[in-house]
């Protein structure tokens, strides 16, 4: 119960005191007479993230999420571990460490994205500083390495931190706990004098390549954890690097695992095919078969390696950085048809026109996230919405960090209802959680499927569904029909609440569409204030 308290104390402080740091909130606590910890209201702020999300500053400063509503007394919090460290495990994470534990201490937790994989982190990096050790936390970019930093101040603040990377030099051997960006980790030479030492690698699947896996040392860190929502690789590097520094995966919170632990939201998708133009079809069965020709060319004339395929594209771009032989045009050639052919998948007129009809269900959710291939493409579709008064934007990587900065914290707060966005929001970067995600974007990786799936599966207070519609080109290598998300669709089958396959979509129409995601009531069809180009 004390839990459900805090949390209402919490909401409480910050609709009066939006913008406060985790130690101006236990002062608010403590002048209601509530004494709590600050790990604790920690704890309690990077878990229940549907409900609260940091400003981006040092400390973080906190606010509540537009329109999120508290869980109600019947509906229970995730169910909290008890616990020995200076904050709050839920108990799948306790669970996690367990099994790490009986590892030896080395193992890859894999967690699906937004289900507390960083505080697993946190826990492990506690127990080595308590037990007199180092902690070096390895992460693949800056925006991570800020993010880490953060949680390190806030869950441990006892202890010295360094930072190496975007312009820092500090060394593990002068700090208690470094956070590395890998680029940087990689050149450093570590010397500890033998002292015990924890690796942990956040996104840990990033480091198989020949490069980032210099960061490795089997020298320093006698205890390693490996930290990924998706830690398999099309290249089987997780298999011949990084299985043999970490010893394999140890823990895995699937999806099914999240729901069960009321981690994620419980989500129903919505599968939607849309048709190419007579023009968009041309050009699409040309690239995929100069795609296809020049594939069978270089395996078969070339020996590059057929399957998996991340393993024969990398083959191919190191041809194609060869001199000017027949091997180098042809591996040239095939990654020109290959972009061509997912850039036409991707910016199919249909899939623009699919956006004016998902207006209603995107009036009716709280916010919504529109997944795109290109800059370009995430530009048109927040301009769509616009068309019809919906409060969009796009975010991306051509934007400065503060104006990223500044439009999510928009979503946060209300100002901003939809997000547009490329891949600059798959993968390591904090995002205040949506209702509906609509992913318009060619497949590519379950990897990428998977990331942007978190970004509208965390847990609902109000135990509201995620909603998903994922768009694709009939008869092309999105289709299912064609086994396209074959690995990705299987996974969250048979724990979707409901998972339906629509037939074609036509400019104005939706109603079916419409309500089965929101489950209100048709008004009836509506024409857009701009028809999208034909």
């Amino acid at each position: 119960m004390w839990a459900k308290n805090l949390l209402q104390e919490l909401v409480r402080a910050l609709t009066i005191y939006p913008g406060s740091s985790a130690r101006e909130l236990v002062w608010k606590l403590q002048d209601r007479g509530l004494e709590v910890p600050r790990t604790n209201v920690n704890s309690m702020l990077y878990t229940y993230r549907d409900l609260f999300w940091s400003i981006g500053s040092s400390p973080p400063r906190w606010q509540l999420i537009s329109g999120a509503i508290m869980p109600s007394a019947s509906q229970p919090l995730t169910a909290l571990a008890t616990s020995a460290y200076p904050f709050d495990l839920y108990a799948w994470q306790a669970e996690a460490l367990s099994a790490w534990h009986k590892r030896g201490r080395r193992g890859v937790i894999e967690a699906v994205t937004g289900s507390g994989k960083s505080l697993v982190g946190i826990a492990a990096a506690w127990e080595e500083l308590q037990a007199g050790g180092k902690v070096q936390a390895l992460v693949p970019s800056i925006v991570l390495l800020n993010q880490w930093a953060t949680l390190v101040q806030e869950f441990l603040p006892q202890y010295d931190l360094g930072l190496r990377g975007d312009g820092h030099h500090d060394e593990l051997s002068d700090v208690d706990i470094l956070v590395a960006v890998v680029n940087s980790a990689r050149l450093a030479e570590i010397d500890i004098g033998g002292q015990s030492a924890l690796l942990i690698a956040d996104e840990c699947h990033r480091y198989a390549t020949e490069r980032n896996a210099e960061a490795l040392s089997e020298e320093t860190f006698e205890s390693r954890l490996g930290l990924s929502a998706t830690y398999e690789r099309l290249d089987d590097g997780h298999l011949s690097v990084l299985d043999p520094f970490f010893g394999g995966t140890c823990y895995e919170l699937s999806y099914t695992e999240a729901i069960k632990h009321e981690v994620t939201a419980h989500f129903k998708l919505a599968l939607v095919g849309v048709r190419f133009d007579e023009e968009e079809r041309e050009e699409y069965e040309e690239a995929d078969g100069s795609a296809r020709r020049l594939r069978g060319w270089l395996i078969n004339n070339q020996g590059v390696t057929p399957e998996p395929f991340g393993t024969f594209m990398a083959e191919v771009k190191v041809l194609s950085e060869g001199g000017e032989g027949e091997a180098t045009g042809k591996a040239r050639a095939y990654l020109s048809a290959f972009n061509r052919r997912r850039q036409v998948m991707a910016d199919t007129t249909a899939k623009q026109e699919l956006l004016h009809s998902l207006v209603p269900a995107v009036r009716a959710a709280e916010r919504v996230i529109v997944f795109t291939e290109q800059v370009e493409a995430a530009e048109e579709s927040a301009e769509t919405f616009r068309e019809w008064g919906i409060r969009a934007a796009e975010v991306h990587s051509r934007l400065s960090s503060e104006s990223r900065r500044s439009l999510l914290e928009k979503f946060a707060n209300g100002s901003l209802k939809v997000l547009c966005a490329p891949k600059v929001l798959d993968e390591g970067v904090d995002v205040p959680s949506a209702d509906l995600g609509i992913i318009l974007a060619a497949s590519r990786t379950r990897r990428q499927m998977i990331q942007r799936m978190g970004r509208v599966l965390r847990r609902k207070p109000d135990g509201r569904f995620a909603r998903f519609v994922i768009a694709y080109v009939l008869g092309t290598l999105e289709d299912p029909a064609n086994r396209a998300h074959e690995a990705f669709l299987g996974d969250i089958t048979d724990v979707a609440e409901d998972m339906v396959k629509f037939g074609v979509v036509e400019l104005g129409e939706g109603e079916e569409i419409c309500e089965y995601l929101n489950d209100y009531c048709w008004e009836g069809p509506i024409s857009p204030p701009r028809m999208a180009p034909s």
